[in-house]
């Protein structure tokens, strides 16, 4: 609630194909606003539509670079 304008410069970044890093403290929303953005008719748009990454492993290890590249090509 309140993201209005967030949820409309990632739809914007989403439809131009850019690739969007969102960082913050702990509990801010991060997830729930990429969720929706990840949602949207923008992203519907795209004929993959988009991925959703989480920066850490199931274990709250923060993923390094080779971590998530492997990831992004799994997805």
């Amino acid at each position: 609630m309140g993201r209005d304008r967030e949820l409309t410069e990632l739809n914007r970044l989403i439809a131009d194909r850019e690739a969007v890093q969102v960082f913050g403290a702990e509990g801010l929303g991060k997830s729930a606003l990429l969720k929706q953005a990840a949602n949207s008719e923008a992203a519907q748009a795209l004929p993959g539509g988009v991925v959703f990454l989480e920066g850490v492993d199931e274990f709250g290890a923060v993923l390094g670079p080779d971590d998530i590249i492997q990831r992004l090509f799994e997805a």
